[in-house]
């Protein structure tokens, strides 16, 4: 389901079809806040992947550093 897409849709229609501003409303309700917290848990997980990666990486890089190639 894209719930960014119905979001934007909406807001979309409101100032269209409605002629209303952008300041004359407020989307709010549980659809709003579940859209929020599932975009704040894809990127908080991105960036949580990206650190144990490096992580992984340096400790990989201390580890075989004293290997040395025929």
């Amino acid at each position: 389901m894209r719930r960014a897409d119905l979001l934007a849709q909406l807001r979309r229609d409101l100032s269209t079809k409605f002629g209303l501003p952008d300041e004359g409303f407020v989307i709010t309700g549980l659809l709003v806040l579940y859209n929020n917290m599932l975009q704040s848990l894809f990127q908080s997980q991105i960036q949580t992947l990206g650190v144990v990666m490096l992580g992984i990486g340096l400790m990989l890089f201390i580890l075989f550093r004293s290997f040395v190639w025929p």
